[in-house]
């Protein structure tokens, strides 16, 4: 088994990716913060990671929400959570279908 060196990888953000012929193997670098967060998340109940995850959702749609209103202005709630939805989850092509469904039916 050959070793690897740190000339044999390239960084891609945390991740260290090797190409060994025409596959890609990425390493998980996790730094003194990441190893923190692991075990914060570690310590937590079934309950709490549901909550947790639920802020964090809503901390998500908040910034996207701000986003989107900066950059449409006055338009109307239903508007909005549209808009949103399409930025959360239009990368799949039936949930951009269904929500731009949606937005040619509410009020603008």
């Amino acid at each position: 088994m050959n070793l690897l060196t740190p000339s044999d990888l390239r960084p891609t953000l945390r991740d260290w990716a090797l190409t060994v012929g025409n596959s890609v193997i990425t390493v998980r670098i996790m730094t003194s913060v990441d190893q923190l967060q692991q075990q914060a998340v570690d310590a937590m109940t079934p309950a709490e990671r549901i909550a947790r995850s639920a802020q964090l959702w809503g901390w998500t749609y908040g910034v996207m929400e701000r986003q989107v209103r900066a950059q449409h202005g006055a338009v109307s709630p239903e508007v909005i959570k549209c808009l949103v939805a399409l930025r959360m989850y239009g990368h799949d092509p039936e949930m951009r279908r269904l929500i731009e469904e949606q937005l040619t039916r509410v009020s603008h």
